[in-house]
């Protein structure tokens, strides 16, 4: 049976995601792999699992993410310049989409709708499963919510009729029932194992522990949404106190054993290596080199890494970075001269690296490179990848965002006993040091130097209400209307209710402020 997939207003295109065939998007073709034999077995069933996976590693950096990424992370000279500045006519022009972001979600229901039919699972395994495709509709939701706000939230795999925009709030709230169940019934890292019984170490494969890192995200942005939108239907705090709570829970090893690397030394080691077991990682996206000669990690490790981890490039190359910092943007930045992270995360910090009159700071938190040969080039090869995963959260991310979550309901002494645990780690100066009086803004500006170049800075930004202040261009003149107006996330895409510019979703409408610029 044939069915139209094109009234969803999403743009799935389910063949390449699900079944070994190909398709168009407006009329599949019969199934060559149909529901009844893709379930049969727990080997038919891995492969759905894996397809969750290989989605998410592939897609969650598109979909707007370099969009947010241009507009947010610290950086001084970039060649979109119009988008960092958050110019309406460069944002939609940039095209933000969140086709694969709902190719994750689908899949992931179809593996949730059709599980039952999967002959012998244990109640290990189907936990197991069933975990990995909550957890990516809880985790994949954030996502959305963080770069659209109001989003399309689907039902299941079967519903294939237009559907509208949900409240960002009550997308949260789903997102939040996901990562719930996930939690419930999935292992801590050291007890999951795969389809054969050995025991799985990729982080990228949720996790009781990834479960709860997901919740003290989702929680805390839930509670930065009422905040910013000044919503009465729910409490902040009460979202600010589950915050804290799933991130004691990391914290604490309750859900696995984590642990901060010595030092930012140490820690730069470890982001460095895609192999390496790193025990401050909670939940990473993995870079795997051998899925295809040319892959590129998924990190936005690749927009700052150029020379001189590129063995192929001189230092006048760095100029040709994606993200290019001055040297003075990061003095300005690590102002405790007993920090180790400036030292650590840029190549020879205290000497200058100066191009056309410029001194640059010279990103060094990544420092390998993957290489592949090429007779035509003049070295002899190329540089194709930064050897890194995308360390989505880590330890450090929970102890500062406890931190900034403990400052918003008032017990500041909890705040900064997080917020001194990644000092000292640092080796920097305690809080309150040469005269600092601001917490909310220490504890912001601390979350900046340890996870620089990392790609979170623009969702710490929004949760703390400095978009007029830490961003730059539009940003520091929109008003609460503008705001309350969608200004501060992407534009919808056009694939929300159009296929080949014709409307095939009447539900959707584009959101005020950029309703405004189209």
């Amino acid at each position: 049976m044939k069915k139209s997939i094109i009234a969803l207003g999403l743009g799935l295109s389910l063949g390449s995601v699900v079944f070994n065939s190909s398709c168009s998007l407006d009329e599949p073709p019969q199934n060559q792999v149909t529901k009844e034999n893709a379930f049969k077995t727990e080997k038919d069933l891995n492969s759905i699992t894996t397809s969750i996976h290989v989605i998410t590693n592939m897609r969650i950096k598109e979909d707007g993410l370099q969009t947010i990424l241009t507009a947010g992370e610290i950086m001084d000279d970039v060649d979109a310049s119009d988008v960092r500045a958050w110019n309406p006519r460069s944002v939609i022009n940039s095209e933000p989409d969140w086709k694969n972001l709902y190719d994750i979600i689908f899949t992931a229901h179809f593996l949730l709708d059709n599980i039952h039919k999967t002959q012998g699972l244990s109640e290990e395994r189907l936990n197991y499963h069933r975990g990995q495709a909550l957890f990516a509709l809880g985790f994949t939701y954030l996502a959305i919510v963080q770069r659209y706000g109001d989003a399309i939230l689907l039902e299941n795999s079967e519903r294939l009729s237009a559907y509208g925009l949900t409240p960002q709030l009550d997308v949260l709230n789903k997102a939040i029932e996901y990562a719930q169940e996930a939690y419930n019934i999935l292992p801590t890292q050291g007890n999951l194992k795969d389809l054969n019984g050995a025991p799985l170490t990729n982080k990228q494969f949720a996790t009781k522990g990834s479960a709860a890192a997901l919740l003290s995200e989702l929680y805390a942005w839930k509670g930065s949404v009422i905040d910013n939108y000044k919503l009465t239907q729910e409490s902040s705090k009460t979202a600010y106190e589950a915050s804290i709570k799933y991130a004691t829970e990391v914290i604490s090893g309750k859900v696995g054993s984590y642990k901060l690397n010595e030092t930012p030394e140490a820690l730069c080691l470890k982001l460095s290596d895609a192999e390496a077991d790193d025990a401050e990682t909670i939940f990473s996206l993995a870079f795997d080199r051998l899925r295809d000669v040319g892959t590129i990690t998924p990190s936005p490790a690749q927009y700052y890494v150029t020379w001189p981890v590129d063995r192929t490039k001189v230092l006048g190359d760095i100029v040709h970075a994606p993200f290019r910092i001055y040297a003075q943007s990061i003095k300005n930045l690590y102002t405790d001269e007993a920090d180790q992270r400036p030292q650590a995360f840029f190549y020879k910090y205290d000497e200058a690296h100066t191009v056309g009159g410029q001194d640059y700071a010279v990103m060094y938190k990544w420092r390998k490179g993957i290489f592949i040969a090429d007779a035509y080039s003049e070295a002899g090869e190329y540089m194709s990848s930064v050897n890194t995963n995308f360390t989505y959260w880590r330890l450090a991310e929970m102890y500062l965002l406890r931190a900034e979550c403990y400052n918003k309901i008032g017990q500041t002494a909890n705040a900064i006993q997080d917020l001194n645990v990644i000092r000292k780690r640092a080796g920097a100066n305690a809080y309150p040091y040469n005269g600092e009086s601001d917490l909310k803004k220490a504890i912001f500006q601390e979350q900046e130097k340890e996870f620089i170049g990392e790609g979170s800075r623009y969702w710490s930004v929004i949760r703390n209400g400095y978009w007029k202040t830490e961003l730059g261009g539009r940003f520091r003149t929109l008003t609460d209307a503008e705001v309350r107006g969608g200004a501060l996330h992407l534009p919808l895409p056009k694939s929300a209710s159009k296929s080949n510019g014709i409307t095939v979703n009447t539900l959707v409408r584009q959101s005020q402020y950029w309703s405004n610029y189209n």
